[in-house]
């Protein structure tokens, strides 16, 4: 059975969009995201693959570009960037969303991603 989670990530919050979706570790992942976000102040709009031109220098993810979706289990961060095909969880819990900036800098960000995500158990 696939369960299912669909909500929008706001590009301000630091912390993520929690979810309640939990995950067990190798439960196989599915996303898909759209939407724009502005950061820095809105001086570049990106959709959720983020902006290649800028440094990733300082960002909370450095294997994503700026203002790209990312994902949270446990301590563990990880790009989602426009959606994931068959990713196996690398741990248990809650699936987090936010976007990839520097830490104390998401007050200037502005928009939203729209993300949908589902899950094939593990086993």
């Amino acid at each position: 059975m696939i369960s299912t989670w669909t909500g929008e990530v706001d590009a301000k919050l630091e912390a993520g969009q929690r979810t309640s979706f939990m995950v067990n570790k190798g439960d196989i992942l599915h996303a898909v995201a759209t939407g724009w976000v502005s950061y820095n102040s809105g001086a570049t709009t990106v959709g959720p693959q983020g902006d290649k031109n800028h440094p990733k220098t300082g960002l909370i993810c450095q294997e994503a570009f700026a203002a790209a979706l990312l994902g949270k289990i446990g301590d563990h961060i990880f790009p989602v960037n426009t959606g994931l095909y068959r990713w196996p969880a690398p741990m248990s819990g809650e699936l987090i969303f936010l976007v990839n900036d520097q830490p104390g800098m998401y007050g200037d960000n502005s928009g939203s991603f729209t993300v949908q995500v589902g899950k094939e158990p593990f086993g």
